[in-house]
């Protein structure tokens, strides 16, 4: 069977991609993720709402899931905990010790809503494996015989950009008090979660201003288009060689959030879709075919196959 490649804008809608494949019988429960980033998107989160909910009220309740609860980097460890993913394989550039762990996941109290690592064997919770490698230990690891494979490409795992946060100015209007109390404060919980903090007034008005930076610096993990290309044809290789057929593939743009350099998505989005397409000769649809408030996809695939 020929696997869809489905393009999400941010990494969260992998979860929506993986859930509906799930239910329309296209991946088994517990699939093998091979997860190509330059993140390993584990972080254990704390939802409002249980993920229970999504057996109670299915797709109902699944675009605001995602939407709502889950961010980019907290997508993993809730497809683990449901059943979507049961061993998760994280290749890295720059990775030259493979590491594989024995790991579970639980929720505190079986609520579903606040996630923490597990003891394995431990009452309610999902044991994993989990691996980490680069792109030369690939070729060695060790994947399972049977089952399906999500196969999960962000482009900046080719090109990317290490801290975009600095440069996304946002202004936001406040009231006079809480711009007194900044003003006033120098532990000012402002300070702690975001790249650079201050406030202005302007018209009798008052507002936070967040990472404005009057400098650009360079990430050290962005890198030319040669080696781009050069990237590209080691994974599509590589993928050949060891005659992977995943059910599923998800490429995730990371371009809104930044960590794919801005000037480079696309360019790295027409040559991974070409050198695929080769591979996997399939249909490529966008999440805004699925999900509401996502932008339509025909001007942005740069493809044709």
């Amino acid at each position: 069977m020929i696997p869809d490649i489905h393009i999400i804008e941010e990494h969260n809608e992998a979860f929506y991609v993986w859930s509906k494949a799930r239910q329309n019988g296209l991946i088994d429960a517990g699939s093998c993720l091979l997860h190509f980033d330059d993140h390993a998107d584990m972080r254990y989160p704390a939802l409002n709402s249980s993920i229970y909910r999504l057996r109670e009220e299915g797709d109902r309740f699944l675009e605001h899931f995602v939407r709502k609860e889950l961010h980019i980097d907290s997508f993993i460890v809730p497809a683990i905990y449901s059943g979507l993913v049961g061993q998760y394989c994280w290749v890295r550039q720059g990775v030259e010790k493979t590491q594989v762990q024995p790991m579970a996941v639980r929720t505190f109290n079986n609520e579903g809503k606040y996630f923490l690592p597990a003891a394995a064997g431990t009452a309610g919770s999902r044991p994993f494996t989990q691996v980490k490698t680069g792109p030369e230990g690939f070729n060695d690891l060790e994947l399972p015989a049977g089952g399906s494979f999500l196969l999960d490409i962000d482009l900046d795992y080719f090109s990317c950009c290490e801290n975009p946060y600095i440069s996304n100015e946002i202004v936001i209007e406040i009231t006079q008090q809480e711009y007194e109390e900044f003003n006033t404060n120098p532990y000012h919980y402002l300070h702690f979660i975001t790249a650079h903090a201050e406030v202005q007034t302007w018209n009798g008005s008052y507002f936070y201003v967040l990472n404005r930076i009057g400098e650009t610096y360079p990430s050290r993990r962005e890198v030319t288009e040669a080696e781009i290309v050069l990237r590209i044809k080691k994974l599509v290789n590589d993928l050949a060689n060891r005659s992977i057929q995943p059910a599923v593939i998800t490429i995730c743009r990371s371009r809104h959030s930044g960590f794919t350099p801005r000037h480079q998505w696309d360019f790295i989005e027409a040559h991974l879709l070409s050198a695929l397409c080769c591979l996997y000769p399939a249909r490529i649809s966008h999440i805004g075919s699925l999900l509401r408030g996502s932008r339509a996809p025909s001007e942005n695939i740069f493809f044709n196959h």
